[in-house]
């Protein structure tokens, strides 16, 4: 019956049904679940159209999908997807009902609607009628009405009239339940993945059974892709027997994943070109929103292989470094012994004339030079604190540790290794001592900061710093100004200024022995030459080249000159 010839009044109104039963339905509809609600209306519709059984069929039309969640007055155990086929796809479209046989529809369609129905029924005729509405529709399939063949469709017309705002927002509110779920199920995939990234092996278990549960499965595979080979393994599987298969890089339906880098959801595996029985199992089919579970199932899954990959190597540098300092430590480390005949030292210690300026320090003995520094400290107990005293030795024992010998500006201009790190931020040699201060100090045995507090240690590693730095003549002359105002007012308890008069402490040890006569300094000078000329034989030979590039510029400057102007005579 086309409906168009069907009245249909400005206002809602009922011409064909009862009144009283439209208004019990109505009211009976007070259900928290959709199944429900659709078993009441499908029970009124078989009534009054004296059908064999009515299938509401829920369409998302923005997704293109449809299902089944009820049978005339049996609620299936879960929903049940079908194919949008070209016969629902009509029905939409159309505002008459549509008719046809039970067996023209899809195989799908008759698998869920068949067992509810007589064995020798296989040739019902089924009259369709839907309510569209976006995004959410409904295609009423009642299965042979008895009632006059003019009066169903108006039937099912004026039941949808009054019951769909009810049905279509129990639909939505299901819909947005599972949307919920399955998002929470997301997050807790991802808590449980990013946690166990110190193990790619157990990842990859957890992964797997994470992804059956996500889009309730019956079996599920993590494959990957081994680049030395080009081949795709199995990593994990649910089946035992096939574990560890390995197949070409290209084939089957995974194979046309990798190479296009899209999800594939086929409903039908075996009709797809890429099928290969060999790699590909038959998948079930999954709606829209399980496709974008598994997208971002999948991308969390990358990530976390990634970082595990990551860490496993971080961990694999980190056993090789640790072996490394090992074996360097071995020839740096200072015995229990040795310490012991320090503390227990019975020297002078009363040199008459250390606290001269053109006294040589290092014309005392080597035994006794600890015990000179702990009395030193001992003497500025008034305006360093121990953590101070402490740090200043420290920063004094490692200021030029691996000294390569050359300046700021030699590292910068060579373009050198420590230049590309430490350039950015300034003195660049300076950053590099204390990264190997840093170094030594976090190694096993040497880690003599471990037992300060917290808020300590963060003091102790700000001064080292500071204190390191400072030994930078730059540093000192662009503060210089600062220095002298500290210097006409002296407070303690400023943080500054105690910062202050730590950086030109450190200034002064490390200029003293430039500062003494000329028999101290060449005392000082002839070993450090001597121990510095193999070290520096290759960056002597990159500072000459670069003096002599920067000698020729003007010289090859002045010759082009010379060649423009026609009456320059060449000398």
């Amino acid at each position: 019956m086309d409906l168009s010839s069907y009245k249909k009044p400005k206002r809602k109104s009922i011409q064909h049904s009862d009144p009283g039963k439209i208004l019990d339905l109505i009211m009976s509809l007070t259900d928290e679940t959709c199944n429900e609600i659709q078993i009441k209306i499908n029970t009124y519709l078989e009534e009054e159209c004296d059908a064999d059984l009515v299938v509401p069929v829920i369409v998302h039309r923005e997704r293109k999908e449809a299902y089944i969640e009820v049978v005339g007055t049996t609620a299936l155990p879960r929903e049940r997807k079908i194919h949008l086929t070209q016969k629902l796809t009509d029905a939409l479209k159309s505002k008459t009902e549509q008719t046809d046989l039970l067996t023209n529809f899809g195989e799908d369609f008759q698998s869920i609607v068949s067992p509810h129905l007589p064995k020798d029924s296989t040739k019902k005729r089924l009259v369709l009628f839907s309510v569209t509405d976006c995004p959410f529709s409904v295609i009423f399939c009642v299965v042979s009405p008895k009632a006059e063949e003019s009066s169903v469709p108006i039937t099912i017309y004026e039941c949808g009239v009054y019951v769909w705002p009810t049905l279509k927002k129990a639909i939505a509110l299901e819909y947005e339940k599972a949307l919920k779920i399955k998002c929470q199920q997301l997050l807790r995939v991802a808590k449980r993945l990013f946690a166990q990234v110190a193990s790619l092996e157990t990842l990859m278990q957890i992964a797997m059974d994470q992804a059956k549960q996500l889009t309730k499965a019956e079996h599920c595979t993590v494959m990957l892709i081994d680049i030395d080979n080009m081949e795709l393994y199995e990593s994990c599987s649910t089946c035992k027997d096939s574990r560890g298969r390995r197949c070409p890089l290209g084939m089957g339906i995974a194979g046309e994943v990798i190479k296009t880098g899209l999800l594939i959801n086929s409903r039908v595996p075996k009709e797809n070109p890429a099928y290969n029985p060999a790699i590909d199992g038959l998948p079930n089919k999954e709606c829209s929103m399980d496709e974008e579970m598994v997208l971002a199932f999948s991308i969390y899954c990358g990530v976390c292989i990634m970082h595990s990959v990551v860490y496993q190597k971080i961990e694999e540098a980190h056993i090789r470094n640790a072996l490394a300092n090992e074996l360097v430590m071995y020839h740096m480390k200072v015995t229990d012994a040795e310490v012991s005949r320090m503390m227990t030292c019975n020297g002078f210690h009363q040199h008459p004339h250390i606290s001269n300026l053109h006294f040589n320090p290092r014309a005392l003995p080597l035994r006794e030079l600890p015990c000179y520094a702990v009395k030193m400290f001992t003497d500025l107990g008034l305006h360093v604190s121990d953590l101070q005293a402490l740090m200043y030795m420290i920063a004094a024992f490692v200021h030029d540790i691996d000294h390569r010998g050359t300046t700021n500006s030699f590292q910068i201009h060579g373009e050198t290794t420590l230049a590309a790190l430490y350039s950015s931020e300034g003195s660049v040699m300076e950053r590099h001592h204390l990264a190997q201060a840093m170094c030594i100090l976090n190694t096993e045995g040497c880690d003599i900061l471990a037992a300060l507090p917290r808020r300590d240690y963060d003091r102790a590693i700000m001064m080292l710093r500071d204190n390191i730095l400072a030994t930078d003549l730059a540093n000192y002359f662009k503060n210089y100004d600062d220095y002298r105002v500290v210097s006409m007012d002296y407070q303690k308890p400023n943080r500054l200024h105690c910062s202050a008069l730590q950086c030109l402490l450190m200034n002064a040890a490390d200029l003293s022995d430039q500062l003494k006569d000329w028999g101290c300094v060449k005392k000082t000078a002839v070993p450090l030459t001597a121990g510095l000329s193999v070290l520096l034989s290759p960056e002597l030979d990159t500072l000459i080249d670069l003096n002599l590039k920067e000698a020729a510029k003007p010289e090859l400057a002045e010759g082009e000159n010379n060649a423009q102007d026609p009456n320059t005579k060449t000398t």
